[in-house]
């Protein structure tokens, strides 16, 4: 796998975590098996809906993320019973903290995963330009 390409699975996680914390910011921790029987389901429907569209075209790539931010939004509007517009808001901040949350990730992982060479180099610093 590529740098660039961040796993999504990590992006389905991280967007189902943002999509749960602003349930919470907004009715607080919810105590009822109905709010967290949605959350397990949209936590398994939107992590295998990113992992099976893995694999298409760049030109799809798009219309996937638009369908995954409106998962995002039906959960947000169904677990927490609020308008429509007010849900709106929630999941386009959700989006924007579970992006970077993948990507934070995925960098991290990345640079810790990719190993140390004989020198005790970073591999990912040799073709950095911050390597004299």
């Amino acid at each position: 796998m590529a740098f660039q390409d961040i796993p999504r699975l990590y992006t389905g996680i991280a967007e189902w975590m943002a999509a749960l914390g602003a349930c919470f910011v907004i009715i607080g921790f919810p105590r009822d098996l109905k709010f967290w029987a949605k959350a397990v389901f949209f936590l398994l429907f939107q992590s295998t809906f990113l992992i099976l569209t893995d694999d298409v075209p760049v030109a799809l790539w798009v219309p996937c993320m638009c369908l995954a931010v409106f998962f995002m939004l039906i959960f947000i509007y169904s677990a927490c019973r609020i308008p429509l517009i007010t849900a709106g808001y929630y999941c386009a901040v959700s989006f924007l903290v579970a992006e970077f949350a993948a990507s934070l990730n995925w960098q991290i992982t990345y640079f810790v995963l990719s190993g140390f060479d004989t020198n005790g180099n970073h591999d990912i610093l040799d073709d950095s330009v911050f390597h004299m």
